[in-house]
Order: C-alpha cells, then sequence, then structure tokens
C-alpha cells in the first residue's frame, strides 16, 4: 500500500480538462435548445451581477449551479461567476 501510495504522488495524472472553463465545457455538452437556454440563464446572471440585482431577479451563480448540478453537471458558483465576467479560460 505504501508504494501505491508513492507511486500516486509522484505520478500525476494530466486532467484533460484542467485549463478549460468548465462552462465552455458544459455548453459544448448539450443539445441546442439546452444550450439556448443556458445561454439565457447565463446572460440572465450576467445581467443580474452586472445590476447587482441577483437576490431580486433569482438568477444568481448559485441557483445556476444548482440547476447544473440537478443534471449532473458539476460546476461551481464561483466558476459561473468568472464565466459571465469573462475571467476564464473560454471566448465567452
Amino acid at each position: 500500500m505504501a508504494n501505491d501510495f508513492v507511486k500516486r504522488l509522484t505520478e500525476p495524472t494530466p486532467n484533460p480538462h484542467s485549463n478549460r472553463c468548465s462552462m465552455g465545457h458544459v455548453l459544448s455538452q448539450v443539445s441546442d435548445d439546452e444550450r439556448k437556454a443556458l445561454e439565457h440563464a447565463i446572460d440572465q446572471v450576467r445581467q443580474s451581477l452586472k445590476n447587482q440585482t441577483s437576490l431580486q431577479t433569482g438568477y444568481t451563480s448559485r441557483w445556476l449551479s444548482r440547476v447544473l448540478s440537478e443534471f449532473n453537471f458539476s460546476v461551481s458558483d464561483r466558476m459561473i461567476r468568472r464565466h459571465c465576467v469573462g475571467d476564464c479560460s473560454c471566448e465567452s
């Protein structure tokens, strides 16, 4: 067991998605209709962040993270905020 532990600590396996925005990844995985709805939701979250109206509108990064989680997409609310403000690795 100790040798397995040492091996895992000295031979990391690169993650092919490590430099990729999680939202960009989800957008590339969904159907056209789902992508349109998701882009609309992202735009609403973006506007709510910009106008500081998230609490009034309900369009929050946490809400979107929970919705995505319900459908087995793991995207943190922090990553959603980064995507919305353009501070991520994708072109959006």
